[in-house]
C-alpha cells in the first residue's frame, strides 16, 4: 500500500487568505476587468481584484526564494499550490499554471514577492496607479 502524504500546514487565513475560489468552477479570464501587476526581483505577476482579493493569473512568477524573514508563511502557501498541482518551478521562479484566488491583496503580494508586502500599494496598474488608489480610496474605503 502507498503511505499516506504528509499533511499540508495549515497557515492562519487572515495572514495570506485561501486558494480556493469562493465563486464554484469560476475562474477568471485576463481580459474580464482591469490587470494588475506585482513586480519585485524574480517577480513578475499579473492579477485581478474581485470582491476584496487577487486572482493571481496563470503564467505568473513568484520569486522562489523567499526571505528569512518570511517564518514560512510563502512556504506553506507554495506546498499547497504544488500539491494541488497549479505551480512549478523554472529557475529563480515559481509560475502559476492555474489561475489562484488569494482572499486579501497583501497576501497575494507576499506570495509573489516572497517577503512582506502590502498588497494595496503593490498590486499596480500598467500606468503606475496603485490597487488602493483605484478601489479603496476613490470607491470609498471598506478596510482591510
Amino acid at each position: 500500500a502507498n503511505p499516506a502524504p504528509a499533511p499540508v500546514p495549515v497557515m492562519p487565513a487572515y495572514v495570506i487568505g485561501k486558494i480556493e475560489s469562493p465563486y464554484a468552477g469560476s475562474l477568471p479570464k485576463a481580459d474580464e476587468g482591469e490587470i494588475f501587476y506585482c513586480r519585485g526581483p524574480h517577480a513578475d505577476a499579473r492579477g485581478r481584484f474581485e470582491n476584496g482579493g487577487i486572482w493571481v493569473l496563470a503564467g505568473s512568477k513568484a520569486r522562489k526564494e523567499a526571505v528569512p524573514s518570511d517564518k514560512g508563511i510563502v512556504a506553506n502557501k507554495v506546498l499547497k499550490l504544488q500539491q494541488e498541482r497549479k505551480l512549478t518551478e523554472e529557475g529563480p521562479h515559481f509560475i502559476l499554471t492555474e489561475d489562484a484566488f488569494f482572499q486579501s491583496p497583501s497576501g497575494a503580494a507576499i506570495f509573489v514577492l516572497g517577503r512582506a508586502a502590502n498588497g494595496w500599494t503593490e498590486w499596480q496598474l500598467s500606468n503606475g496607479t496603485v490597487l488602493d488608489r483605484v478601489h479603496r480610496r476613490t470607491k470609498g474605503s471598506q478596510g482591510g
